[in-house]
């Protein structure tokens, strides 16, 4: 071999190792923003119950959700009109508080569902939980949406504004 063989056999080689190693790094940065996509939390508000005008469902979170996951949560036409709200950490963190200790006290799902019943989701990232819980067991939850709307998120407030009118309105007929 000459040596000007040996040369671009070298060069080669140092292209090939630049290369795999640039490509090991993006994936490695693409796998890591896979798992920064994880870690979100989010909770999902979608209403079961039967309406002549429908509630659309309520996505929220601090990050926008994984990709796939409002479709697997909601269904493909409910993801497609759910309202996403992004809040603060620390917002997000009371809104899941509260909603698992309403979850605990929903008791059986029931075979019909009435006008005002939602069903809520709380997916975190090593955990999925969900229950259905009646208009009076949905107050709570809608009371902390509300404080927490007025703290600067208007599509948050519009949202539970909507329902709770709504609401007010079928109990009142």
């Amino acid at each position: 071999m000459s040596l000007r063989t040996i040369f671009r056999l070298d060069l080669i080689l140092v292209v090939v190792i630049l290369l795999a190693a640039s490509y090991g790094t993006v994936v490695g940065e693409a796998s890591a923003q896979e798992s920064d996509a994880d870690a979100v939390t989010t909770v999902y508000l979608q209403h079961l119950g039967e309406s002549g005008k429908p509630i659309l469902p309520l996505v929220i979170s601090s990050a926008p959700p994984p990709e796939g996951q409002p479709e697997r949560v909601l269904g493909e036409v409910e993801a497609w009109e759910a309202s996403v709200v992004t809040v603060s950490e620390l917002d997000l963190g009371k809104i899941v508080g509260s909603t698992k200790i309403l979850m605990e006290t929903a008791g059986e799902e029931p075979t019909t569902f009435a006008f005002g019943t939602f069903r809520v989701t709380v997916v975190e990232p090593e955990e999925e939980s969900s229950a259905i819980l009646a208009p009076e067991q949905l107050a709570p939850l809608l009371d902390l949406l509300e404080e927490i709307a007025a703290t600067g998120y208007e599509d948050l407030a519009g949202w539970v504004s909507s329902v709770k009118h709504r609401l007010a309105l079928a109990v009142g007929s």
